[in-house]
This record gives structure tokens, C-alpha cells and sequence, in this order.
């Protein structure tokens, strides 16, 4: 059987360990951190764009 491309790709994806190095504060449910600033850095009346970023979604 010869093998596509795709499936070919896929098997040398799926030997490759894969760790995601980034992630973001944990924040219990009753914390009174607002937990919006765990995806940006910005503060005050900036923080109202952060649920319209990449990071945010």
C-alpha cells in the first residue's frame, strides 16, 4: 500500500512529543483577581479589548 502525503505527515507529527510551554495563571472561581488580566498586560480602561484578542479567544 503506498502511503499519501498526508498520511505520511501525519505519522512523523505524531512521533513528535509536544509540550505547550505557554499557559496562564490559574485563577480559583471566588478569586477577587480579575480574571480578565490573566490575558493581557493591560490595565484600566484598556482591559475592555482584551476579550476581542487572539489571546483572549
Amino acid at each position: 500500500k503506498m502511503s499519501t502525503a498526508a498520511e505520511v505527515l501525519r505519522e512523523a507529527v505524531n512521533k513528535i512529543p509536544v509540550v505547550d510551554a505557554h499557559a496562564h495563571n490559574i485563577v480559583p472561581l471566588h478569586s477577587q483577581f480579575p480574571f480578565i488580566r490573566c490575558f493581557s498586560e493591560a490595565q484600566d480602561e484598556a482591559t475592555k479589548d482584551v476579550p476581542h484578542t487572539l489571546s483572549f479567544k
